[in-house]
C-alpha cells in the first residue's frame, strides 16, 4: 500500500506540514530498523517537493501496531489513510487484535489493494512470483493465526492464574486493612480523648475571655454613657446658640420691615405731594379759565352795552326825524318814514 501526504492536504486540515515530516522522518528511521520483522517491508520512501509517499508491504498486525500509529499522531494523518484505502479504519479492527474474523477480513482487502497497485506495472512472470509469494504469505498467516490462537489460550490460562493470585492478594489485603482500621480506630479513640481535653480547656479559657470581654463591654459602656453626656451637652449649648441666631435674624427681619414701611411712607407721602401739587396746577387752571369766561362775558357785555347805544341813538335819531317831518307837512313825512 502507498501512503501519501502533501503539503496542501496538511494545510487545508490546519496541521504544520514541516512537523510532520520530522515526525515521519523519524517514524522512517524506526521502520528500517524493523526490516527484518516477520510481515514487515519497507518497500520505499519518496519525498519530491511537498509530496511524501510510503510505500510499505506488511500483515496488518504490524499495521496496527506501527503504521497506523505514525498516521494518527497527526491529526489529519488518520482521514489521509482512510482516502488512501477507501474505506474507513477507526473501528474495523481493534488495538489489540481482537475480532479476527473482520481482521482477516481487512488483511486480504489490504493486500488485494497491495496487489492492484503493484500490478499495475507487473509482467506476467512477477504476477506468478506474486501469486506464489501470496500463497506462502496466506500459509504464514494461517500459522501466525494458529500460534496466536495458541498463545491467546496461554494468556487466559495465565490471565486465571493470576486472577487467583489477585484474590489471594485481595484477601491479605483486607485482614491487613481490618488490622489497619482496628488501629485507626484506636488512635481515633485517643485523639478524642485529647480533643475532649484540648475542648476543655478551650472552654476554660473561652469563660476568661468571656469575662475579660465583659469587662471590657462595661467599661465601653461607661465611656459611651460619658461621651453621650457630653454630646447632650453640647447639643444643649447649640440648641442655645441655635435660639440666639434666630432672635438676631427676627431682630434684623424687624428692622428691615421696619424700614421698608418708612420707605413705603415716604413713597406714600411724594405721591401725595405730586397729587396735591397736580391739584393746585389743575386749580390755577381752571381759574384762569374762569378769569378767561369772566373776560368774555364782560366782552359780551360791553358789546351787548355798545349795540344798546347804538340802537338809542338810532332811535333818537329817528324821532328826531318824524318831529321833523311833522312840522314840515304831512306829504314830507310820509317820504321819510319810506326812506326810513
Amino acid at each position: 500500500m502507498r501512503i501519501q501526504w502533501s503539503r496542501s492536504d496538511i494545510e487545508e486540515k490546519e496541521t504544520d506540514f514541516e512537523a510532520l515530516l520530522k515526525f515521519l522522518d523519524d517514524e522512517i528511521t524506526t521502520m528500517e530498523m524493523l526490516q527484518g520483522l516477520e510481515g514487515f517491508e519497507l518497500a520505499d520512501t519518496v519525498l519530491e517537493g511537498d509530496q511524501l509517499s510510503i510505500d510499505i508491504l506488511c500483515g496488518l498486525d504490524v499495521f496496527w501496531t506501527l503504521v497506523r500509529p505514525a498516521a494518527t499522531h497527526v491529526s489529519s494523518g488518520l482521514a489521509l489513510m482512510e482516502t488512501a484505502f477507501g474505506w474507513v479504519l477507526s473501528g474495523v479492527v481493534s488495538a489489540d487484535g481482537a475480532a479476527a474474523e473482520m481482521r482477516d477480513t481487512v488483511s486480504r482487502e489490504t493486500k488485494q489493494f497491495v496487489s492492484l497497485v503493484e500490478s499495475e506495472a507487473a509482467s506476467p512472470e512477477e504476477e506468478e512470483e506474486e501469486e506464489e509469494e501470496e500463497e506462502e504469505e496466506e500459509e504464514e498467516e494461517e500459522e501466525e493465526e494458529e500460534e496466536e490462537e495458541e498463545e491467546e489460550e496461554e494468556e487466559e490460562e495465565e490471565e486465571e492464574e493470576e486472577e487467583e493470585e489477585e484474590e489471594e492478594e485481595e484477601e491479605e489485603e483486607e485482614e491487613e486493612e481490618e488490622e489497619e482500621e482496628e488501629e485507626e480506630e484506636e488512635e481515633e479513640e485517643e485523639e478524642e480523648e485529647e480533643e475532649e481535653e484540648e475542648e476543655e480547656e478551650e472552654e476554660e479559657e473561652e469563660e476568661e475571655e468571656e469575662e475579660e470581654e465583659e469587662e471590657e463591654e462595661e467599661e465601653e459602656e461607661e465611656e459611651e454613657e460619658e461621651e453621650e453626656e457630653e454630646e447632650e451637652e453640647e447639643e444643649e449649648e447649640e440648641e442655645e446658640e441655635e435660639e440666639e441666631e434666630e432672635e438676631e435674624e427676627e431682630e434684623e427681619e424687624e428692622e428691615e420691615e421696619e424700614e421698608e414701611e418708612e420707605e413705603e411712607e415716604e413713597e406714600e407721602e411724594e405721591e401725595e405731594e405730586e397729587e396735591e401739587e397736580e391739584e393746585e396746577e389743575e386749580e390755577e387752571e381752571e381759574e384762569e379759565e374762569e378769569e378767561e369766561e369772566e373776560e368774555e362775558e364782560e366782552e359780551e357785555e360791553e358789546e351787548e352795552e355798545e349795540r344798546e347805544r347804538e340802537r338809542e341813538r338810532e332811535r333818537d335819531f329817528l324821532r328826531e326825524l318824524t318831529v321833523a317831518t311833522e312840522v314840515g307837512g304831512g306829504a314830507s313825512h310820509h317820504r321819510v318814514t319810506r326812506t326810513l
